[in-house]
Order: structure tokens, then sequence, then C-alpha cells
């Protein structure tokens, strides 16, 4: 990924989690970003194109760091890691994370996006699996997801 695409990113996700979608502009994203609004276009053809580029970036920084787990073989010492790494993204990163969790309920995100960003995180239902079929946990994915 080139500097500039990185920096329009990263640009788009704060001021998307500042403003949100309908009060942020590419105007003011490229202002940010210290690139000319055809530089923006040029890496992101649309505004919804950037927002869901945005996203995927977003997403897959804090499924890597959440993933990066010490603890593989308890699944409840395991969770509490889960839950302590999240916690520290959220902390370090407040754009990227309030972006994240703002726009995964958002309209903007179809069916076909909703998969995309779940098959990100497949790590984490492929653990969860794998623990459920040991016994150590029964709640089905989708519900212990949720929580």
């Amino acid at each position: 990924m080139k500097d500039k695409e990185k920096r329009i990113l990263l640009s788009a996700i704060e001021l998307f989690s500042k403003n949100g979608y309908g009060n942020t502009t590419t105007a003011s994203i490229a202002e940010k970003a210290n690139v000319g609004s055809g530089t923006l276009f040029i890496y992101f053809p649309t505004k919804l194109d950037l927002f869901h580029q945005a996203l995927l970036y977003a997403n897959k920084d804090f499924i890597d760091y959440v993933k990066d787990l010490n603890e593989k073989k308890d699944f409840k010492r395991g969770m509490i890691e889960v839950w302590d790494r999240m916690v520290d993204y959220a902390l370090m990163k407040p754009y990227e994370y309030s972006f994240i969790v703002q726009s995964k309920e958002s309209a903007l995100v179809n069916e076909d996006f909703e998969e995309e960003l779940f098959n990100q995180g497949k790590f984490f239902s492929n653990v969860y699996n794998k623990f459920q079929s040991k016994g150590e946990v029964k709640e089905p994915f989708e519900l212990f997801s949720i929580f």
C-alpha cells in the first residue's frame, strides 16, 4: 500500500468516526490526508468505495492486533486475553475502534460486504469451533460473538 493511500484511509477513518459518513466530504478527507481531491479519486473512485476500503483496513488492523494471542490452549483465558486486547486497541486507536463499531451497523454495509468483514475475522470462528468441539463452550458462535 502506498503512503498516500494509507494517509487517505487513516484520514477517512478519523473523519468518518468524528463526523459520520454524511457529514464528511471527500474534500475534507483529501485536505486532512494532504493530497489533492483528484489524487483521492485515483485510489477510491467514490466516497462509498473509500468508506468500504477504510472499514476493511480498520477491521483488519483490529483483528490482526486482537488475534495475536499468547494463550491458545485454554478457552477462558484466551477470551480474557481477547477482551484485554480489544480494550487496549480501543485505547490506542480510538478513531479506528469507534469507526468499526459505528460502521458495522450502518446501512452502507450490505450483506455481501458484511460477509467480507466476517471473513477477515474467520480466525475467531475457527478457534471457537475448535473449543466447541471439545465441549468447552456450548453456545453457537453467532450468539457468542454478539457478546
